[in-house]
């Protein structure tokens, strides 16, 4: 939601309220499409994040915005028109960014690489757009069953960074689907929880809680479906909340 009210949507359409508009729209707060927003994307668009000053991150599976190779990521100008100055490219798909209050920008989706330096699925960058943070560099790996990915990140009041997907470890430590990183990308060893299948979604609240979706059936040890709240120090569950869900969450906004 921009500053005026207005609503950026994306996905994998093609039209919006009746016209032609692929993978990325903008609805006025009535509901009506933004007729002088007509970005040209050629793919799809899983990801979006509005910059402090109004311009517009987008990450997804896209292979020209705009008429210009994209590497999973590209920036907009409050109009729809692309900025060219951001110098981030990735070889995968990008479907989660999350700007930090210091501007610089996480991203994860299915990429290894990020501006030619290995990245595993996850990377930041600096607040300039053109560089990526070398000194962020945790590591995944998945010696289970299914295919590793990182599907959720969140970068929490006090700096620190949940991510969530498929994973059983984090650059050496034993993580089940969920870890909470340090702000220079280490794993806080402090923070235990544990999913039994792949967590989607976070959200802080005011409290410093945080609630986590997901698919999962178990969390912690304890039968709970797709919804759980945990203490944000230790990622204890609370056993007070307790919706009554038989399907996966995959956004959570408060």
């Amino acid at each position: 939601i921009q500053s005026d009210g207005k609503v950026l949507v994306g996905g994998s359409f093609n039209t919006i309220a009746g016209a032609t508009q692929p993978a990325l729209a903008r609805l006025n707060p009535n509901g009506t499409r933004d007729t002088t927003f007509n970005p040209v994307i050629i793919g799809n668009c899983g990801a979006v994040s509005i910059q402090p000053d109004g311009k517009i991150l987008i990450g997804g599976q896209f292979s020209s915005v705009n008429g210009q190779t994209a590497g999973g990521i590209a920036r907009l100008n409050i109009d729809g028109t692309s900025d060219t100055s951001l110098g981030i490219t990735t070889n995968g798909i990008v479907g989660r960014i999350f700007i930090q209050r210091d501007g610089k920008v996480v991203i994860s989706g299915t990429f290894t690489n990020v501006n030619g330096q290995p990245r595993t699925q996850i990377a930041r960058y600096n607040a300039d757009g053109t560089t990526i943070d070398t000194t962020f560099a945790p590591t995944y790996t998945q010696t289970g069953p299914g295919s590793m990915f990182i599907s959720a990140i969140h970068v929490l009041q006090n700096g620190k960074i949940l991510a969530g997907g498929i994973f059983d470890n984090v650059s050496g430590t034993a993580k089940q689907n969920i870890v909470k990183l340090n702000a220079d990308g280490s794993v806080d060893t402090a923070f235990t929880s544990v999913a039994n299948n792949t967590t989607t979604a976070f959200a802080e609240e005011s409290s410093g809680r945080i609630l986590v979706g997901g698919q999962f059936s178990t969390f912690n040890g304890v039968a709970r479906t797709g919804l759980v709240r945990v203490g944000e120090t230790a990622g204890q569950l609370d056993t007070t909340f307790v919706p009554s869900l038989n399907t996966f969450i995959d956004v959570i906004y408060i």
